[in-house]
């Protein structure tokens, strides 16, 4: 699994409409992406949404975030962190 942290920046007033689409379009795209668990916070400070996702094969993080979220109405930026376990159990 490849766990990944998506910021999104949102057009000024969005927040939560962007926040509406993303949890639809996730319950869309588990099999097509290989998405294996989401989750979508609300945050403060340069970014407006923290998209928490792992993926089955990191081949569809780059896909995923230029075919679809990119394509989701008001968002104007994002920035992609792909996490590694420091600590393998």
């Amino acid at each position: 699994m490849i766990q990944c942290f998506i910021f999104i920046g949102c057009e000024l007033g969005k927040t939560y409409q962007v926040c509406n689409h993303i949890s639809d379009l996730m319950d869309k795209c588990h099999d097509e992406y290989g998405v294996v668990s989401d989750n979508i916070y609300s945050i403060s400070g340069e970014y407006d949404v923290l998209l928490s996702v792992k993926f089955s094969d990191h081949r569809n993080i780059g896909r995923f975030v230029s075919e679809k979220l990119h394509c989701t109405p008001h968002i104007v930026k994002t920035n992609t962190v792909i996490a590694f376990n420091a600590f393998p159990t």
